[in-house]
């Protein structure tokens, strides 16, 4: 009978060790999203991202936006590991790739889902709460949540997939 018991335990105990790894984010998860987007703003600018397939735990990006032909900002982004789990920091930089925010110009935020076509990232302190990438059929969704007068205010931004040149 003893010899049964520790024979579910270690059964329960497996299963629950090879949940838990199952759940945790890896940035191998997110391999749709490298590649070229680009989306077509509203007020005419066009943004564009482009990221590296995942290699050494990390992943790395870029994006700029463009109005009337001229550079408006960059950003550098990365999602690997960091302090709370799988991160994702943005360096935004202005049009001659000075920080926008001096020496806050870097915000992180850690993951709080991530599935198939699905990663959404999460801050408490920053201006913006949210970022999450979405797959979709005709490409990625992406929906930023900044903090607008204590308020959330939702903004998404519809890419395709950019044609190679």
């Amino acid at each position: 009978m003893r010899i049964t018991q520790m024979a579910v335990v270690l059964s329960a105990s497996l299963a629950f060790l090879a949940t838990a790894a199952a759940e945790t984010p890896s940035v191998a998860q997110l391999g749709w999203l490298a590649q070229s987007w680009q989306s077509q703003q509203t007020d005419g600018g066009l943004g564009q991202q482009v990221w590296l397939a995942p290699g050494g735990g990390s992943m790395l990006g870029v994006f700029r936006l463009t109005r009337r032909g001229k550079l408006e900002f960059a950003e550098l982004l990365t999602i690997g590991p960091g302090k709370d789990g799988l991160t994702l920091t943005i360096r935004r930089l202005g049009r001659t790739l000075e920080p926008l925010e001096g020496k806050r110009s870097v915000t992180s935020f850690r993951a709080t889902q991530i599935t198939a076509d699905k990663a959404v990232f999460e801050s408490g302190t920053a201006q913006l709460t949210r970022i999450s990438y979405l797959k979709t059929a005709k490409g990625m969704t992406v929906r930023v949540v900044p903090r607008v007068g204590g308020a959330e205010k939702p903004i998404e931004f519809h890419y395709t997939r950019a044609a190679a040149k």
